[in-house]
């Protein structure tokens, strides 16, 4: 008699071939158009992603006026946190609200992969000004901030951690795996990215970049690289702390304009 660890291991990996197989389907039957890739993605993601984590398209911001670039996938929170949404679907998302982003591609090129290392740059920089609301009663809070009585309030509690960061491509430019590995680390170099997960799917490329390295240094792992991919997807952004965010410095600066 098979474990229940054993059929639950079955069973992820059933589910994530399944919609691989769809996902290259509607890629295929799409002409490869991008927003058939990153239906295919979402599809995917939805599928493995718990109910907290959301998704959905459009630009990254901060309270001091800083914004992303438009992004293909935006993962964010909508238990605590809440983005501003505008028309056909496409949204504006606090820094402090998103888990990470994946930018889709059709082919990956020369320049797609330097555009991607300018995105994940701007971010970093959006998430230095990361404010979440903490609640402190007042007996700890310094003498600015005193209330009266038994109050309990909210204060910032800054955090300049990053939102994760992911690219995935169904077709590459090259085919040499190190011709692409120069391109990438020396872009990430230039603008200071770092990527969290990097797949071509028809190469079956997967790889990982390293943290706390002088140098951008990559891993490449062996397997499926679409199953692997998600995977990676799911475990990080699962470690990235989330709460609710301190409007107040977004709500001054609409009132300042």
């Amino acid at each position: 008699m098979a474990s229940p660890l054993a059929d639950y291991s079955g069973l992820i990996k059933k589910r994530l071939r399944d919609q691989e197989r769809v996902a290259r389907k509607l890629i295929a039957h799409s002409g490869e158009k991008g927003r058939a890739v990153e239906a295919a993605i979402s599809t995917v993601l939805r599928g493995i992603l718990p109910a907290k984590f959301e998704l959905g398209t459009g630009f990254i911001i901060n309270s001091k006026g800083g914004i992303s670039p438009q992004l293909d996938i935006v993962i964010y929170d909508r238990f605590n946190n809440a983005p501003i949404e505008m028309e056909g679907g496409v949204g504006i998302f606090p820094v402090e609200c998103v888990y990470g982003f994946v930018e889709v591609k059709t082919t990956l090129r020369a320049r797609d992969v330097v555009d991607f290392a300018k995105a994940v740059s701007q971010i970093r920089k959006l998430a230095k000004a990361k404010e979440y609301a903490t609640l402190v009663s007042n007996e700890v809070l310094e003498s600015e901030h005193r209330t009266a009585g038994t109050i309990v309030s909210a204060v910032a509690k800054r955090s300049e951690l990053a939102p994760r960061s992911y690219l995935f491509a169904h077709k590459v430019y090259t085919h040499e795996y190190e011709t692409l590995i120069q391109k990438i680390t020396g872009a990430f170099k230039t603008y200071n990215a770092h990527a969290h997960a990097i797949c071509v799917l028809s190469e079956n490329w997967f790889l990982t970049q390293r943290p706390f390295m002088k140098e951008p240094a990559f891993k490449r792992k062996s397997g499926d690289a679409f199953i692997n991919f998600h995977l990676s997807l799911l475990g990080t952004v699962q470690s990235f702390p989330m709460a609710p965010m301190y409007l107040r410095p977004y709500i001054k600066a609409a009132m300042d304009k």
